[in-house]
């Protein structure tokens, strides 16, 4: 069939496909296999909304090695597959960076000074590992903290990681920038940067751009003053966001973005009762929604039966619909014996557990964030498909190929 239409048709076609069937598309023919794996193609992929899900997909970290794929349907949680990968197990003690456009950024550098660096598409098993940056040990002659942050140059359709180093705990910082399609570091100028970003886990990203916590030392060094750090990953620029009046400036934190908006999470604990305060950023900061989780805490009981609980529940960004994911406690049920882990959806208006998901993980590693397919890393050199056919066989392959493609659109809801 496809001898018989254009190139251009067949790529239009293709574009609509999802990442998954691609990838199995790429061993039907060399000329495919060439298409489907161009920067171009990659590219024009992941701007068709109907190549992503129709439902957000959910990426959980169940420990130091080992991730699941959930769908988030209506109906529930529903697992989509689990990865594992060898460089995994070489470097156990990876930390989530962050994700975005598909490729998740992980990284040792909150337990040495080994600055390895991973960026990783789990769905097409393609990962690339950075080269050693500029700013180590050796080169800053001493110790230093860094923080990383992972964001998309929607203008060059480039990923970028920014590295954050501070010697002697101090600003201004040394910051170094990695370019995927350079596939090299380089410095940039942060002397005019006047705040201490806290460590990458309280990182998030919007509109390509990377957040984080951050504080200025006061005169006095009595006082911090806190405040937002953002870099711009298109003008490879820092700037600062001031925090919404009447947050404590000791109040424990978490950033994530939530509907679409710049979000704080405050967390509040009166002695007696856990809770959190989300404030949202629009024109200006609001108070938008509290959660109090000792109500959530009893309406699980009342939906799983009698559980305890051994930890702090602590909310991830969920976002689209008016729901964020808490993270999974350990819970005990005495008619059992079996101690596991809860995930639940929450209603941020209704006040109500939406959706609940038991997955055994070690809550010390536990990350959960949005994820969507694509084909990032698809056009690196190595861990190439086969494509090894036999001639007399290649267009029965590409006739089951179309067959399989009509069939997804047109049966597509």
């Amino acid at each position: 069939m496809s001898n018989y239409l254009p190139e251009a048709l067949v790529m239009e076609i293709l574009l609509l496909l999802p990442t998954t069937t691609l990838v199995r598309f790429t061993t039907v023919c060399k000329v495919w296999n060439a298409m489907i794996k161009s920067h171009t193609f990659i590219s024009l992929h992941f701007q068709r909304p109907l190549s992503h899900p129709s439902s957000p997909n959910l990426l959980i970290q169940n420990n130091n090695a080992q991730y699941s794929l959930y769908s988030y349907e209506v109906d529930g949680f529903h697992k989509i597959g689990k990865f594992e990968h060898t460089f995994l197990v070489r470097l156990p003690n990876l930390f989530f960076v962050g994700t975005i456009n598909g490729l998740v950024c992980l990284s040792d550098h909150c337990f040495n000074y080994k600055n390895d660096i991973i960026l990783w598409n789990p769905l097409i098993k393609r990962h690339v590992q950075l080269p050693v940056p500029h700013f180590t040990f050796e080169t800053l002659c001493g110790v230093y903290i860094s923080t990383l942050g992972f964001g998309f140059d929607s203008k060059k359709n480039d990923f970028k990681v920014v590295r954050i180093c501070y010697v002697s705990f101090k600003a201004p910082p040394k910051v170094e920038l990695y370019s995927l399609n350079e596939g090299s570091w380089k410095v940039i100028d942060a002397s005019y940067v006047e705040l201490n970003a806290v460590y990458s886990g309280s990182q998030c990203v919007l509109h390509g751009n990377v957040h984080w916590l951050a504080y200025k030392d006061m005169p006095s060094d009595l006082f911090q003053q806190n405040y937002i750090l953002m870099f711009d990953v298109v003008e490879e620029k820092f700037n600062t966001i001031d925090y919404p009046k009447g947050l404590g400036t000791t109040s424990n934190l978490d950033i994530f973005v939530i509907e679409y908006c710049l979000s704080l999470l405050e967390y509040v604990f009166d002695g007696t009762t856990i809770a959190c305060n989300i404030w949202m950023k629009g024109e200006t900061w609001s108070k938008t929604f509290h959660i109090n989780f000792e109500e959530t805490i009893n309406e699980l009981s009342t939906m799983d039966g009698q559980i305890f609980r051994f930890g702090v529940e602590k909310i991830w960004g969920l976002g689209t619909s008016g729901e964020v994911l808490v993270l999974p406690i350990s819970y005990h049920r005495p008619d059992d014996g079996i101690v596991s882990s809860y995930i639940y959806s929450f209603d941020l208006k209704t006040k109500k557990i939406i959706k609940v998901l038991r997955e055994r993980i070690k809550p010390t590693w536990f990350h959960a964030s949005n994820f969507t397919p694509s084909l990032a890393l698809f056009d690196t050199k190595s861990n190439e498909v086969s494509c090894t056919l036999r001639k007399g066989k290649t267009k029965n392959f590409i006739t089951n190929a179309w067959h399989h493609a009509l069939l997804y659109l047109f049966g597509r809801k």
